[in-house]
This record gives structure tokens, sequence and C-alpha cells, in this order.
């Protein structure tokens, strides 16, 4: 949404800059006259990662206004290296002191609410947020056989915000005994993890680490409902306007990431837990118990999509 501001409003050419593992989906949005890949060794999560390949891509850039949507320590040095007029980020930690332009950084609220402050800078009314497909190309679709569906997400990128295997396979049957409905399992994980899920049960495709994130968005596209954690599959569900059903932990602050409820179409599931520190986050990237996760069981998930379902 943000960045649909500075296209109506900001004469200009509009770059972004992405890591490796949302660079396929960055090249599908409209709004955009250029994206960078950035193998970036501290954001990008594949094998692909390389400081001076980081380096060369923010040399190569010229441009007249940096919003330096992190700001975080190893962020912003880089950011030096672009050929550039201002450097504009926000406050966090205490680095606004290598900005150009350090804006007041609200840690409880919505990061789509911190990005419109790049608009409010620009003196740029704030968008009405849309559905994902105002502002994305759509592949066509694919998997067209697949009907009447639940798509399950499996996964997410870091260890501490996961669901246990058992307690996804027992969801799963607890949707096919209940409903009449075939399940889509989706995600990228290990082939040994993606191998649980060859379960011998015909209205399941397993269709892990068989999709391209394109792919993936025209199968949710699709779906009756969609079930995940905090990933980056759950938001795009939510932005489609289908049915979401998000499992979050304890590990970022309540109210930050969220998925964008559009048309009252998202449920979060969240366990209050003592190590959360009161709503505010243990920001934990791996935990050897993470009971806020252990703690939502598959019948929580099944209570709230028959709620979501009605």
């Amino acid at each position: 949404p943000m960045i649909d501001g500075l296209r109506q409003y900001f004469k200009g050419e509009v770059k972004l800059l992405v890591n490796s593992y949302t660079y396929e989906f960055a090249k599908s949005i409209k709004l955009l006259d250029h994206v960078y890949e950035v193998p970036h060794p501290s954001f990008s999560r594949g094998k692909n990662i390389s400081w001076y390949e980081a380096f060369k891509v923010f040399k190569s850039i010229k441009t007249d206004i940096v919003f330096d949507a992190r700001s975080y320590f190893h962020s912003i040095p880089l950011s030096y290296l672009i050929d550039k007029k201002c450097l504009i980020g926000f406050d966090v930690f205490g680095f606004g002191f290598l900005l150009d332009v350090a804006l007041n950084y609200d840690y409880k609220a919505h990061m789509t609410e911190k990005y419109f402050k790049f608009l409010e800078y620009l003196d740029i009314p704030r968008p009405t947020i849309k559905s994902l497909e105002h502002y994305i190309n759509l592949e066509g679709k694919k998997y067209k056989d697949l009907k009447d569906y639940v798509a399950i997400g499996i996964g997410t990128g870091v260890q501490s915000k996961d669901w246990p295997d058992e307690h996804y396979i027992r969801l799963i049957e607890y949707i096919l005994s209940k409903y009449n409905k075939n399940i889509v399992l989706l995600g990228k994980t290990s082939e040994e993890r993606a191998s649980k899920y060859n379960l011998d049960i015909k209205r399941v495709y397993n269709l892990i680490n068989k999709t391209s994130i394109m792919e993936a968005i025209d199968i949710i596209k699709n779906a009756d409902t969609f079930i995940g954690l905090d990933s980056g599959l759950t938001h795009i569900s939510a932005m489609l306007g289908i049915k979401t059903i998000a499992m979050y932990s304890g590990i970022t602050r309540v109210g930050n990431w969220e998925p964008l409820n559009l048309n009252n179409n998202v449920r979060v599931i969240r366990k209050e837990v003592s190590c959360n520190y009161n709503g505010d986050g243990c920001f934990k990237s791996f935990c050897e118990d993470n009971i806020c996760m252990k703690f939502i069981k598959p019948e929580d998930v099944l209570r709230v999509y028959e709620d979501i379902d009605s």
C-alpha cells in the first residue's frame, strides 16, 4: 500500500530492493519500475548469499531518495553505497543519527502504519488498502484440477514460529473427517520434513516444495480457507480476501505483523505464555521449547475454522 501511494503521487521512478526469497513475488508488483535482488547475508534465507554481490547491487543504483524500510545497523551502511541525495529511515535502536532524516519509530504500530510514515513525510495522502490482486500480476491457473479445498501452509522461515508436525497432521485428519473438503499443502521446508506429509489419503495433495511463490498464490486464491503461520503465504491469503486462520507465536510484539484484515476474513490465534513479555515478544529466532506454538492445539484451530466457515 505504501508503494501504491508513491506510484499515485510521486512523479518519478520507484525502485525496490528485496532479498532473494521474495524476489519472484516482488517482480510481479505492477507499481514498480525496477526490482533489485540483493543476496544480503543478514536478510536472505536462501543459499545464494554474498556480501560482495550485495555491495555491487547497492553500488549500481542511482536515485534521489532512499527509504531504508528497516533501518537496522546491518542495512544502513549499505544504503550509503547508493548514489543518492537523501537517506530516510527510522530511528530504531538509536541508529537514527546515521540517517539524513530519522522518522519516529512506533514500536507498537503495525508495519503498514510505519511504512505510511514515508508518505506522510512527502505529504502524500494515505491510500486505501486494496486486495492483493490490485497490486500484483497473477499467473494463469496451473492447478485447475484442484477443487473445493482448504490450503495449509507448512512451516515458516524461523524455527521458533513453527508448529509441530503432529499438530498439523491431526488438524488435517480432523478437517477430513468432519468436512467434505480436499486439503492442499503448501510451503518450503526440508525434503525430509516434506516427506512426512506424504499421507496415504486420497484427498490430501502434498505440494510442499513443489510450487513457485506465484503458483502458491494461484492455489491460495481459489481456496475455501487458508491456514498458516506467521509467514508470507498467510499475509498473501489475507490480502487476497480469502478466509485466513493465522497461528502466531509470542516472538514478535502483538500488533506489529498480523495479517491485514480486509473484510473480516482473518482470525489470529495466539496463546499467552509467560515468556512473551506481556505481548512485547521475546524476539528469539530459535527456541528449544516454543510453548507459545505448542500450546496452540489442533482442536483450537478447528474451532476457529468452524467459526470462520460459518
